[in-house]
């Protein structure tokens, strides 16, 4: 049984990752040549959808089992943060290093759209993390941390999917060699 089980997770695994529609092959003098430091971004970003969604959970949990856990709360809350302020220096570390690569007009309005969801993201994290500090005080503002840690989840989601179309639509961050 346990066969039957890895071999469909595999075959489903590969079977989902192929793109949908197939990429064009480029001209030899159309290559680009991506930096080393484009690999530090995807890494950072797993802990920054990884870490709110957690906080999001664990907040709606002891929200509604009226459990009075701060300490896991405000520790989620500060990683959180940390993860987010991570994915937006290593972001910028890689805009930098590429913003010399000619792209898309299209993919440099999604690009610019995604920079600033990421400092939204930032404060709005922050914001979370800094009320967390104070949500045994009163229902209300466990119940605005609740919202504002669905809000953050939802902004992450949104963040995630712009990063997605800038690699996967426009291949910006791709090496091709």
């Amino acid at each position: 049984m346990k066969k039957v089980l890895l071999t469909l997770i595999l075959v489903l695994g590969v079977a989902l990752s192929h793109e949908k529609v197939q990429t064009k092959e480029t001209k030899p003098e159309e290559k680009i040549y991506y930096p080393a430091v484009v690999k530090i971004h995807p890494p950072t970003t797993h802990f920054s959808i990884a870490l709110p969604t957690l906080l999001l959970l664990a907040s709606a949990y002891y929200s509604l089992t009226n459990r009075k856990e701060k300490r896991t709360i405000v520790v989620l809350s500060l990683l959180s943060s940390f993860a987010i302020l991570s994915s937006l220096i290593t972001g910028y570390t890689v805009h930098e290093s590429i913003k010399h690569i000619p792209i898309q007009e299209e993919a440099e309005k999604v690009l610019h759209t995604h920079q600033n969801v990421g400092f939204a993201l930032l404060g709005l994290s922050l914001v979370v993390s800094l009320l967390s500090f104070f949500i045994n005080k009163s229902f209300m503002l466990r119940i605005l941390h609740l919202i504002l840690c669905f809000a953050l989840f939802l902004e992450v989601l949104y963040q995630g999917s712009l990063g997605g179309k800038l690699v996967y639509e426009y291949s910006i961050g791709v090496p091709v060699k």
